[in-house]
């Protein structure tokens, strides 16, 4: 679903082809949920929309559970200053 300049994904409604995603506009908000330490899934994402500076992707919940990956996608998260997990 595509709003203006915002992209959300959920982890069940992905492309799963490894396609780059073809929306850009100069600057892009991702928001992404349902991730449930599936790595394989998260990296295939990151790498489709091919964050760029000046872009922000916000990671709504469900990071960890069901996948073993959980911890490692956590820690990917807090490396990158472009990914934000948001709280409520």
């Amino acid at each position: 679903t595509t709003i203006k300049n915002c992209v959300w994904y959920s982890m069940k409604s992905i492309p799963k082809n490894n396609q780059p995603i073809k929306v850009r506009e100069k600057k892009m908000t991702y928001v992404m949920s349902d991730i449930h330490g599936n790595q394989q899934r998260f990296d295939s994402i990151v790498k489709q929309i091919r964050l760029q500076d000046n872009d922000t992707l916000y990671i709504l919940g469900d990071v960890v559970d069901r996948y073993p990956d959980g911890i490692k996608i956590l820690r990917k998260i807090m490396e990158k200053k472009l990914i934000k997990i948001c709280k409520y």
